[in-house]
């Protein structure tokens, strides 16, 4: 592939794995086609998921074809060709399975070392795409790279020989299609209530995308399919925050809230609830950036203040880290907030003080610290500054 063709390559393809969670690959030596196959393939009766298959469909075919392969489980390839290197993009899903879909499955092909439970979490850890998306996305990505290559033939291949009876109220393509768009419908409401910083709608929305995939809590899921799920809805999340305006900082620090939670998660409970829990602070701070209005360098540091005043906060390094010279910081924050970041932050950690003292048992010392003041006796002094009595008398005022 020319350096030039490679690059438009690249953007290309980084564009549609950030929004589709797409696998595109370049399978041009056995070695890598032998890993695509390690990595993919769950089961045997997944005909296009060996040597002999893919190395036919990316060495031997025709470079002016697209060639649309479907296996025995309903999992889906797409091979194409640009500039006659082959590129394979999937495995991905068309359809939403049920359990009487996967009896039928499991029946015709005679699988007894395959449990329902890992054939589900198979299928959901792969993207759910429409036909008519992918094929649009293909075309629309090979004219993109090579925009004077000829026009290409879609040829679907099927790996598999359909059921010979499959349950009437499943049994149609339409009611996949139904179930299908139900889901698109529910997940652009979810990314649009996200932009909106709205997050009651968007966790209501979140339910809705996971009711249509309940049959998985009916048969059992594990802990390593929820971190998937995890991961794209964190990847959704980011990107329409993004879209809507967040600091790209403050996105990274929520979505590495998260990542570090799901990963360390004993159990399936734990990661469904940190995911609510970093929706509802993505649309917090998307709701308190779009009604204040503050710049991407004030809002920024506000996140900073109003999320990591228990820490040693450094404005120096702050502003090394924004990539602004520390007078710029102060003279921006001052200009939008009438405050110096150093009284807006220490405000704000007399505020979660007060709070602590009179909802708390916690000694000064314990108060003090929380809050990101080693020293209890300074803590005292600067409280009474700002509430006019010391820690103590404010306490029995407002617990009696």
């Amino acid at each position: 592939m020319k350096d030039q063709t490679y690059e438009k390559f690249k953007v290309a393809s980084s564009l549609i794995q950030d929004f589709y969670h797409l696998q595109i690959n370049i399978l041009e030596q056995e070695d890598q086609i032998e890993e695509f196959i390690n990595k993919n393939r769950l089961h045997s009766v997944q005909a296009f998921f060996s040597s002999e298959i893919l190395k036919l469909y990316t060495k031997q075919f025709s470079p002016d074809s697209i060639y649309y392969l479907t296996d025995a489980f309903m999992v889906h390839l797409v091979v194409f060709f640009i500039e006659e290197n082959p590129i394979v993009l999937g495995p991905f899903c068309t359809l939403l399975m049920t359990t009487k879909d996967a009896r039928t499955i499991f029946e015709q092909y005679k699988i007894t070392n395959l449990s329902q439970t890992d054939f589900f979490s198979y299928l959901s850890s792969l993207p759910a795409i429409k036909e008519s998306e992918l094929i649009r996305m293909v075309t629309s990505m090979i004219h993109t790279v090579c925009p004077q290559g000829p026009e290409k033939q879609i040829r679907n291949v099927n790996f598999f020989h359909l059921p010979g009876s499959i349950p009437e109220e499943y049994g149609t393509r339409e009611h996949y299609t139904v179930l299908l768009e139900k889901r698109y419908t529910y997940e652009q409401h979810f990314i649009q209530a996200i932009e909106n910083g709205n997050s009651r709608s968007a966790i209501f929305n979140l339910h809705n995308m996971q009711m249509d995939v309940a049959y998985l809590k009916r048969i059992g899921t594990t802990l390593e399919n929820e971190r998937i799920g995890a991961a794209i809805t964190r990847t959704t999340v980011r990107l329409a925050a993004l879209r809507a305006g967040l600091p790209a900082i403050v996105v990274d620090r929520l979505s590495s809230q998260n990542t570090a939670i799901t990963h360390s998660a004993k159990n399936v409970e734990e990661i469904l609830t940190a995911k609510e829990k970093m929706i509802r602070e993505f649309c917090n701070a998307i709701y308190h950036y779009k009604d204040q209005k503050y710049s991407f360098l004030v809002q920024s540091a506000l996140y900073f203040f109003d999320h990591q005043y228990y820490k040693e906060i450094k404005l120096k390094e702050l502003a090394d880290e924004l990539n602004v010279s520390l007078n710029h910081l102060i003279c921006e924050f001052r200009k939008e907030t009438g405050f110096t970041p150093n009284s807006y932050l220490q405000k704000n950690r007399m505020k979660q003080a007060s709070i602590l003292i009179s909802s708390t048992d916690m000694t000064m010392q314990e108060i003090s610290s929380s809050v990101g003041i080693s020293d209890a006796n300074y803590f005292i002094k600067v409280f009474k500054k700002y509430y006019g009595e010391t820690p103590t008398k404010y306490r029995k005022k407002y617990r009696t």
